[in-house]
Protein backbone atom coordinates (compact mmCIF):
# COMPACT_ATOMS: atom_id res chain seq x y z
CA UNK A 1 0.00 0.00 0.00
CA UNK A 2 1.41 3.31 -1.02
CA UNK A 3 1.26 6.32 1.31
CA UNK A 4 0.93 9.90 0.27
CA UNK A 5 3.89 12.24 0.58
CA UNK A 6 1.63 15.13 1.65
CA UNK A 7 1.90 14.59 5.39
CA UNK A 8 2.39 18.31 6.00
CA UNK A 9 -1.23 18.82 4.94
CA UNK A 10 -2.50 16.65 7.78
CA UNK A 11 -1.00 18.93 10.43
CA UNK A 12 -1.56 22.25 8.72
CA UNK A 13 -5.23 22.04 7.74
CA UNK A 14 -6.26 24.49 10.52
CA UNK A 15 -3.86 27.04 9.07
CA UNK A 16 -5.18 26.49 5.56
CA UNK A 17 -8.76 26.84 6.83
CA UNK A 18 -7.88 30.07 8.65
CA UNK A 19 -6.30 31.52 5.48
CA UNK A 20 -9.37 30.55 3.44
CA UNK A 21 -11.73 32.21 5.92
CA UNK A 22 -9.55 35.32 6.06
CA UNK A 23 -9.44 35.54 2.25
CA UNK A 24 -13.21 35.15 2.03
CA UNK A 25 -13.69 37.95 4.58
CA UNK A 26 -11.47 40.24 2.51
CA UNK A 27 -13.38 39.39 -0.67
CA UNK A 28 -16.74 39.84 1.07
CA UNK A 29 -15.65 43.17 2.53
CA UNK A 30 -14.71 44.51 -0.89
CA UNK A 31 -18.27 44.10 -2.17
CA UNK A 32 -20.95 46.71 -1.65
CA UNK A 33 -23.11 44.30 0.35
CA UNK A 34 -20.95 44.04 3.44
CA UNK A 35 -18.22 46.08 5.02
CA UNK A 36 -15.13 44.82 6.76
CA UNK A 37 -16.33 45.71 10.26
CA UNK A 38 -19.54 43.72 9.81
CA UNK A 39 -17.57 40.76 8.50
CA UNK A 40 -15.17 40.83 11.42
CA UNK A 41 -18.09 41.10 13.87
CA UNK A 42 -19.67 38.05 12.25
CA UNK A 43 -16.45 36.05 12.58
CA UNK A 44 -16.05 37.11 16.22
CA UNK A 45 -19.67 36.17 16.90
CA UNK A 46 -19.16 32.74 15.36
CA UNK A 47 -15.94 32.23 17.29
CA UNK A 48 -17.46 33.22 20.63
CA UNK A 49 -20.13 30.49 20.42
CA UNK A 50 -22.96 32.30 22.15
CA UNK A 51 -20.96 34.67 24.32
CA UNK A 52 -21.54 38.36 23.80
CA UNK A 53 -18.48 40.04 22.30
CA UNK A 54 -19.83 43.57 22.40
CA UNK A 55 -19.22 45.55 25.57
CA UNK A 56 -22.23 46.69 27.54
CA UNK A 57 -23.09 50.26 26.71
CA UNK A 58 -24.07 52.88 29.24
CA UNK A 59 -27.44 54.58 29.10
CA UNK A 60 -28.28 58.27 29.10
CA UNK A 61 -31.73 59.49 30.10
CA UNK A 62 -32.79 62.21 27.64
CA UNK A 63 -35.70 64.44 28.71
CA UNK A 64 -35.98 66.92 25.85
CA UNK A 65 -39.25 68.03 24.24
CA UNK A 66 -37.96 69.72 21.07
CA UNK A 67 -37.11 67.14 18.37
CA UNK A 68 -34.19 69.19 17.03
CA UNK A 69 -32.58 69.56 20.44
CA UNK A 70 -33.27 65.88 21.21
CA UNK A 71 -31.54 64.78 18.02
CA UNK A 72 -28.58 67.03 18.85
CA UNK A 73 -28.25 65.35 22.26
CA UNK A 74 -28.53 61.87 20.74
CA UNK A 75 -26.07 62.63 17.93
CA UNK A 76 -23.56 63.95 20.46
CA UNK A 77 -23.77 61.08 22.95
CA UNK A 78 -24.47 57.97 20.83
CA UNK A 79 -21.05 57.81 19.13
CA UNK A 80 -19.46 57.96 22.57
CA UNK A 81 -21.03 54.69 23.73
CA UNK A 82 -24.15 56.06 25.42
CA UNK A 83 -27.53 54.63 24.42
CA UNK A 84 -30.38 57.13 24.77
CA UNK A 85 -33.43 56.34 26.87
CA UNK A 86 -36.11 58.88 25.98
CA UNK A 87 -38.68 60.54 28.22
CA UNK A 88 -40.77 63.68 27.79
CA UNK A 89 -42.29 64.28 31.23
CA UNK A 90 -42.00 63.44 34.92
CA UNK A 91 -44.16 60.31 34.80
CA UNK A 92 -42.09 58.85 31.95
CA UNK A 93 -38.90 59.62 33.87
CA UNK A 94 -40.24 57.72 36.89
CA UNK A 95 -41.25 54.80 34.65
CA UNK A 96 -37.80 54.67 33.05
CA UNK A 97 -36.06 54.76 36.43
CA UNK A 98 -38.32 51.98 37.72
CA UNK A 99 -37.83 49.88 34.58
CA UNK A 100 -34.04 50.23 34.54
CA UNK A 101 -32.62 49.18 37.88
CA UNK A 102 -29.13 50.12 36.72
CA UNK A 103 -29.02 53.87 36.93
CA UNK A 104 -28.22 55.76 33.75
CA UNK A 105 -24.70 57.11 33.53
CA UNK A 106 -25.96 60.55 32.58
CA UNK A 107 -29.26 62.42 32.48
CA UNK A 108 -29.96 65.35 30.18
CA UNK A 109 -32.97 67.53 31.06
CA UNK A 110 -34.10 70.41 28.88
CA UNK A 111 -35.18 73.51 30.80
CA UNK A 112 -38.02 73.97 28.31
CA UNK A 113 -39.70 70.74 29.42
CA UNK A 114 -42.66 71.19 31.71
CA UNK A 115 -41.72 70.36 35.33
CA UNK A 116 -38.01 70.30 34.46
CA UNK A 117 -37.12 71.41 38.00
CA UNK A 118 -39.12 68.54 39.52
CA UNK A 119 -37.56 66.11 37.06
CA UNK A 120 -34.08 67.32 38.05
CA UNK A 121 -34.94 66.91 41.75
CA UNK A 122 -36.28 63.40 41.14
CA UNK A 123 -33.11 62.47 39.31
CA UNK A 124 -30.94 64.05 42.02
CA UNK A 125 -32.55 61.72 44.55
CA UNK A 126 -31.37 58.66 42.58
CA UNK A 127 -28.05 59.71 41.04
CA UNK A 128 -25.18 62.10 41.77
CA UNK A 129 -25.93 65.70 40.74
CA UNK A 130 -22.70 65.79 38.72
CA UNK A 131 -24.30 63.31 36.28
CA UNK A 132 -27.35 65.50 35.63
CA UNK A 133 -27.14 68.09 32.86
CA UNK A 134 -29.91 70.69 32.79
CA UNK A 135 -29.90 72.57 29.51
CA UNK A 136 -30.96 76.20 29.53
CA UNK A 137 -34.10 76.56 27.44
CA UNK A 138 -32.59 79.54 25.63
CA UNK A 139 -29.24 77.97 24.78
CA UNK A 140 -28.78 77.51 21.03
CA UNK A 141 -28.86 74.04 19.57
CA UNK A 142 -25.25 74.39 18.41
CA UNK A 143 -24.07 74.84 22.01
CA UNK A 144 -25.62 71.59 23.25
CA UNK A 145 -22.76 69.42 21.97
CA UNK A 146 -20.12 71.48 23.78
CA UNK A 147 -22.14 71.51 27.00
CA UNK A 148 -22.51 67.72 26.94
CA UNK A 149 -18.92 67.00 25.99
CA UNK A 150 -17.73 69.15 28.89
CA UNK A 151 -19.71 66.91 31.28
CA UNK A 152 -18.45 63.56 29.95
Amino acid sequence: MQRSNIQWLESSWPGVLFCAIFASVIVAASTSYINLETAIDAIQGAASWGRSTKPLRDHVLVVVADPGRRSQVILTLSPRGLDPVLATNLSEVKKQLAANPALPRLAVVDGAVRDSARIARTLAATMPPSRIVVLNQFSPREAIGKILLDRL
